[in-house]
């Protein structure tokens, strides 16, 4: 005997259907234009750019806006030797589409 294929419908234990789960892998993508002229979809709505001083970009990825001024305003208000040492030249604050 073949076991029976399993039905798309999930039920109770009485045969009454169950409502359909919310899929809670959804997440809001925003579309952002980075500084090195590339678009990305991320799960973000604000991103932190830095520029590095071989002339590369890194990014930060935050979901709220105030993270994200955090992040920016540390590194506009530390001091020239912090950003020397970490090597950055040039901060940018980015808002997603």
């Amino acid at each position: 005997m073949e076991p029976a294929a399993p039905s798309a419908i999930v039920t109770a234990s009485d045969g009454t259907p169950l409502p359909p789960t919310v899929n809670l892998t959804t997440r809001l993508m925003k579309t952002f234009n980075l500084p090195n002229n590339k678009t990305v979809s991320r799960d973000a709505s604000h991103c932190v750019a830095l520029l590095r001083g071989n002339g590369r970009w890194t990014h930060r990825w935050f979901k709220s806006l105030r993270g994200a001024e955090n992040e920016y305003r540390f590194w506009r208000n530390c001091g020239q030797h912090v950003r020397d040492y970490n090597d950055i030249e040039n901060v940018k604050l980015i808002k997603g589409n």
